[in-house]
Parts: C-alpha cells; structure tokens; sequence
C-alpha cells in the first residue's frame, strides 16, 4: 500500500457484559490499514491482521509490512502512534479522522 493510508486498531466482538475500555475476555484485538484511491473520497485496498497487543512494536511492525516508506500514515493519535513508531518506516503520520477505515470495521458483522 502506499500513498495516504489510515491506520486504527479495535476490538471485534461486540458487546461484553462487565468490561470497559481495552479490557476484554472474549473480543479479537484486529489492526487495519485502508488506502485511499485517487481523490480520496473512495477506499482503496484494505489490509487487516488479528494482534495480540497494541503496543508500538506490534502496530510498527504491521505498519511496515502492510505500507510502503514514503506513504502518509493517518491515525487517531493513540499514544502508541508516535514518533517513534514510525522512525524506521520512513512515513508521515498525521492524526485526522479516520473515515475509511471507521467504514470498514463497521462493515463487519458480529
């Protein structure tokens, strides 16, 4: 993927009875990354992976694999989206709404 590329992680699973936040039982912890094609009012490839965490090691290295250097990575600013996350991809990341891939997560069914 290259380009301008969003970039989010959540929780797949629905509602789970006495848990809040990132604490979780039974969810699936999943990152995304959705590219935008062309004028980007439209999504262009999508790639998702299941992680065991969200911490810095796991998102860059997602974020290596899935985009190429030189790309505009968007993301929700979460602390784990730093600087120094992405030093050794060579992308920009910028914090902005992330309307494609908000459109994707909501499009899979539970």
């Amino acid at each position: 993927m290259s380009g301008t590329v969003e970039v989010d992680e959540t929780f797949i699973g629905g509602v789970e009875e006495g848990v809040a936040g990132r604490q979780t039982d039974k969810k699936t912890l999943a990152i995304i990354a959705a590219q935008a094609d062309g004028d980007h009012n439209r999504t262009g490839r999508i790639r998702m992976k299941h992680i065991s965490n969200a911490g810095e090691k796991t998102l860059r290295a997602f974020i290596t694999a899935a985009i190429e250097p030189g790309s505009v990575v968007i993301t929700d600013g979460w602390r784990h989206y730093n600087r120094e996350a992405f030093a050794s991809t060579q992308n920009t990341p910028i914090v902005d709404n992330l309307r494609k891939v908000n459109t994707q997560f909501s499009s899979i069914n539970f």
